[in-house]
């Protein structure tokens, strides 16, 4: 029986101790920008937003001004009148509402990010971020949900760091489920981009833990299976990428597609075609896509040139067998059939 090579990543870690690794996260979406240009790299430039606030109270008034700070409860604005500027404070219990500048910035940041460009929706998300950031307690949901993008959109532009630090920042601000969970997507993406291994086997498990009986995403799952993969244990890739391939239903689930390839790629080492071959019908069955991932690329190729051959073979046995050739003389026939097979000319 024909074999893939299989070739396992090198077991080499950047050992850096939790501890610091979330310090710097928690610090990086407070440091200037200056600090961050060589990390991030925005593809569009958006001049940054500022000017005035309108707070608007829960009595019906409203007063507009600079602002200034939200510490203990109080957001403190300035307003200048005659030439002079007075500080006013606001009680958390008495706003309602805040009203920025920059709504053709928010519009363009949910274009992209409706669109699925996270990379074009950068630029617009970090301007919103700088001006909105001291008042996160403040922010509807809608924009803080907006706002849960820009962790994603970080990653996806090569800024793990950034991302796992406005993510933590992010979460006690997550107006739901879907939001968290995202959030926390990121933070255990980016540690394990950062090859922070230990941390991330240990994020990975706990979100696991904290997933419904019917998950929505087999994120846990794939990381767990990707780092026994890197150790080169197949037998616990199988074990740990066939849980949620056993849970998922007909509703999409996230990185399923991950999990089949890391079990067919296990199953073809250990044990064969025969299973890995199964598992490869029933991911086409759900329209699922190889996932774009080097150490498993050879053995899905090995197997989608093996679904268009089986492919090719029951397309040639479906097609009906047309022998178009004249019939041959056959001097027992009978002379009825004979005359049958013979053709026929009209006087």
């Amino acid at each position: 029986m024909n074999r893939l090579p299989h070739m396992a990543r090198p077991k080499t870690s950047r050992s850096t101790p939790l501890g610091w690794a979330g310090l710097i996260a928690l610090l990086l979406p407070f440091l200037p920008t200056a600090l961050l240009a060589e990390t991030s790299a925005p593809p569009d430039t958006v001049p940054a937003l500022g000017g005035p606030i309108r707070v608007e109270l829960r009595d019906g008034r409203s007063q507009s001004g600079q602002p200034l700070s939200f510490r203990d409860d109080i957001l403190m604005i300035r307003t200048f009148l005659d030439g002079g500027a007075v500080d006013q404070g606001f009680p958390r219990a008495h706003i309602a509402q805040l009203h920025f500048p920059g709504d053709d910035v928010v519009a363009h940041a949910m274009e992209w990010q409706q669109a699925g460009d996270l990379v074009r929706a950068l630029p617009y998300l970090e301007a919103i971020w700088r001006q909105r950031a001291p008042f996160l307690q403040l922010l509807p949901p809608e924009t803080t949900d907006l706002l849960g993008v820009l962790p994603a959109a970080h990653l996806e532009t090569g800024d793990p760091y950034r991302a796992i630090g406005l993510a933590r920042t992010l979460l006690p601000h997550a107006s739901g489920e879907e939001a968290r969970n995202r959030l926390h997507e990121v933070i255990l993406l980016g540690h394990y981009e950062l090859e922070f291994y230990q941390e991330t086997e240990e994020l990975a498990r706990a979100w696991i833990e904290g997933q419904s009986d019917f998950p929505r995403s087999a994120l846990g799952w794939r990381i767990l299976g990707d780092l026994a993969l890197r150790a080169d244990d197949l037998a616990q890739v199988r074990w740990r990428v066939l849980q949620p391939i056993a849970l998922a239903g007909p509703e999409p689930m996230a990185h399923l597609a991950h999990c089949y390839a890391l079990a067919i790629h296990a199953f073809h080492h250990q044990d064969g075609e025969s299973t890995a071959a199964q598992l490869h019908r029933e991911m086409m069955d759900r329209h699922l896509s190889w996932p774009d991932a080097p150490a498993l690329a050879a053995t899905g190729e090995w197997y989608e040139t093996r679904a268009l051959r089986e492919a090719r073979q029951r397309a040639a046995r479906a097609e009906p067998d047309l022998d178009l050739r004249p019939p041959e003389n056959d001097l027992n026939l009978p002379i009825r059939k004979v005359r049958k097979l013979l053709p026929t000319h009209s006087p």
